[in-house]
């Protein structure tokens, strides 16, 4: 019979967040007393809704910055597919250089003075508590009225938007940001609100499946969620996630943003 080890807490050491994370952004002090106010308590101000989208934006911009260092003519993946990373990474210097630009230090500004005016936001809140949280910065192709908001032809500054969807034990709280100068987005931000104020939430819940499964990434849905759902809800789910990574799918959606059937918001907005 052979003797299982029993691990020992002498066989677990201390390790430093560059070597533990993937999101070397903030060290466990920094990142404790920046975003405390959301960590220890319940969505109620306009400094929150600055912090969870600072913490959305901090990610996105860690993200791209690792994806450039990744298609690095010297890095491992590169050197495996020299053609594929060299268009990406030229992609990924585009979205550094031309897309987020100077936001990184104006939100870092931002933050040190205490200005939580220079986002642009609509807030919602559901009836009960859902199994899905969302912590994003992405850039949409198209509003809820079907009007183009970004072209992503390379040569143009992209258009953000942050979705925030913040469970809580009864309630969950969505939130819809924007920077100030982007009118494209405001736009974006504003034709959610204006639905959802004439009472077709119906719509709004159906186009946020949509932008959840198709131009969100750091999103995340809890087993239960997919539990409850029905089989043809379930089969439908599947089958936009297939189609998620198809191609053209971003042209699709221009067109017939809302056409489909699945809403993981139904009954609760």
């Amino acid at each position: 019979m052979v003797k299982s080890r029993i691990i020992q807490p002498k066989d677990f050491k201390l390790i430093g967040i560059n070597t533990a994370s993937t999101f070397t952004g903030f060290c466990h002090k920094h990142d404790r007393e920046i975003f405390r106010l959301i960590d220890d308590f319940d969505y109620n101000s306009s400094e929150q809704c600055f912090l969870y989208c600072y913490r959305a934006f901090a990610r996105a911009y860690h993200k791209k910055r690792e994806e450039l260092k990744s298609c690095k003519s010297d890095s491992r993946l590169a050197n495996e597919n020299p053609s594929y990373f060299a268009r990406r990474g030229e992609d990924c210097n585009i979205g550094l250089t031309l897309d987020i630009g100077n936001f990184p230090k104006l939100i870092n500004k931002w933050l040190c003075d205490k200005n939580h005016k220079e986002l642009h936001y609509f807030y919602f809140k559901t009836k009960v508590s859902l199994s899905m949280a969302s912590s994003s910065f992405t850039q949409p192709s198209f509003d809820i009225m079907k009007r183009r908001i970004n072209d992503y032809r390379g040569d143009v500054p992209l258009n953000h938007i942050f979705l925030n969807i913040i469970p809580e034990e009864k309630v969950t709280h969505i939130l819809i940001s924007c920077f100030k100068s982007q009118d494209k987005s405001m736009q974006f931000v504003d034709s959610i609100k204006d639905v959802y104020n004439q009472g077709y939430k119906d719509k709004v819940g159906v186009f946020l499946t949509t932008f959840l499964i198709f131009f969100t990434e750091n999103t995340f849905f809890n087993p239960s969620l997919i539990n409850n759902l029905s089989s043809y809800q379930r089969r439908n789910l599947l089958l936009n996630l297939e189609y998620s990574i198809a191609e053209n799918t971003q042209d699709y959606f221009i067109e017939n943003p809302i056409n489909g059937s699945l809403n993981l918001f139904e009954n609760t907005l």
